[in-house]
């Protein structure tokens, strides 16, 4: 099991390195949106920036392409408008299409061709192009498709699970929170950073009164997003505990989250996501069955990635099936006091060392409609704040999840 589990953490730590250290003179579209015209006006423009900035005199050619009937819609230079902070602004040789309330529309990609910074290649670039109206008030709540958990606001599983040594119960994954925006930003202004906040509430409960995880969270998170450094900052004051609260932890969880563009880039049947992270965790004990535990200080540093695979099987905005595989460790700085139960149901207190905690977690889901997902998902590790081994623990069932959003 330890060489298994040296392995699963090479490989992604691997993965890690390689997406943390790309070359640095790799060049990239970092944004590509469709303004539809101002009042009285009737010309769409598009905004697109480039990482890194190539200078307007390495662009050689630049266009759009109509994904639906293959259509190539010349760029020209805008003479209306300035550019600023490296954004190129152009206007196109004919209106685009906006998508309708019944889901019409047209899928638009950008092409380039650049040359590199030493002037001997041309470069190939491509992205997709989000259209979007600035002045179309945003005042309409909906709910919107969410690609997997970590996306939706709210999520609701119902499964059958089963561990190494244990038999087969029931359990349920609940997730609950809706980010509010603390800072406005105008929406010409794709890299504005912006300020959000959530409570939230997460809960892993079984039928089994042993079972693992058996874990809940609760709190409110403050997220800081950039979206030119492609990468929000989650700060999050918690309260991590075991689903009766027995063993409650205040936590400070500071996360720094990357985001790269997904591989390969443009339309494509099959898409990666690498989404490393950073981060630490820092608090005290509670409460804790055993006296001894309780009000002992917590620090650990913690790092991982979540890698997903999508596959869009019917060419649609949202992928029909994702394979979702996260890997996180957890190095405690101090030695954290905790407790474990004998043959005979005696609480004997355990310490818990400075040694790395490993969690890897795998699922695969089937979209059956907008909201409803089936899957297979697969666990083994520790997670605060009782450290319990989930021991090679398979699940499968339904999820009903979606995320909030605005027309």
């Amino acid at each position: 099991m330890k060489l298994l589990t040296r392995f699963c953490a090479t490989v992604l730590l691997s993965l890690l390195f390689l997406v943390l250290t790309p070359k640095c003179n790799a060049q990239s579209i970092s944004l590509a949106y469709g303004l539809e015209p101002d009042p009285g006006q009737a010309q769409w423009r598009v905004q697109v920036a480039f990482v890194p900035d190539p200078t307007l005199s390495r662009i050689q050619r630049i266009f759009l392409i109509s994904v639906e009937d293959e259509k190539i819609i010349r760029l020209t230079r805008s003479t209306s408008s300035t550019d600023g902070d490296g954004i190129y602004i152009y206007d196109t040789s004919e209106p685009l299409e906006l998508f309708s309330n019944a889901n019409v529309g047209k899928h638009y990609e950008l092409r380039a061709s650049v040359q590199n910074e030493k002037k001997d290649k041309i470069l190939s670039l491509g992205a997709t192009v989000q259209l979007f109206n600035p002045n179309k008030p945003a005042v309409t709540e909906v709910r919107r498709k969410a690609k997997d958990v970590d996306d939706a606001d709210v999520y609701l599983a119902l499964d059958v699970n089963g561990a190494h040594k244990s038999k087969a119960s029931f359990s349920t994954e609940i997730k609950l929170q809706k980010y509010m925006s603390l800072n406005r930003c105008d929406r010409r202004n794709h890299n504005c950073p912006q300020w959000r906040y959530t409570p939230f509430f997460k809960l892993n409960a079984s039928s089994d009164p042993g079972a693992d995880p058996d874990t809940a969270e609760g709190g409110l998170n403050f997220r800081y997003i950039n979206a030119h450094a492609k990468a929000y900052f989650d700060n999050a004051i918690k309260l991590e505990s075991e689903r009766d609260f027995g063993n409650t932890n205040l936590i400070y969880d500071s996360r720094l989250t990357f985001l790269p563009s997904s591989r390969p880039r443009g339309l494509r049947d099959v898409k990666v996501f690498f989404n490393p992270f950073i981060g630490g965790e820092f608090g005290k004990n509670l409460n804790s069955p055993l006296k001894a535990a309780e009000g002992d200080g917590i620090a650990r540093i913690l790092a991982g990635i979540d890698v997903r695979l999508a596959f869009y099987l019917e060419n649609e905005d949202t992928p029909d099936l994702n394979w979702t595989n996260s890997y996180i460790r957890r190095w405690p700085l101090t030695d954290e006091l905790g407790f474990k139960t004998d043959d005979d149901g005696n609480l004997i207190l355990r310490t818990f060392g400075t040694n790395p905690r490993d969690h890897v977690a795998s699922k695969l889901s089937y979209k059956v409609n907008r909201f409803f997902d089936t899957f297979i998902a697969y666990e083994w590790g520790e997670v605060p704040p009782s450290y319990k081994l989930v021991d090679h623990r398979f699940r499968f069932g339904f999820a009903y999840k979606f995320k909030f959003g605005y027309e």
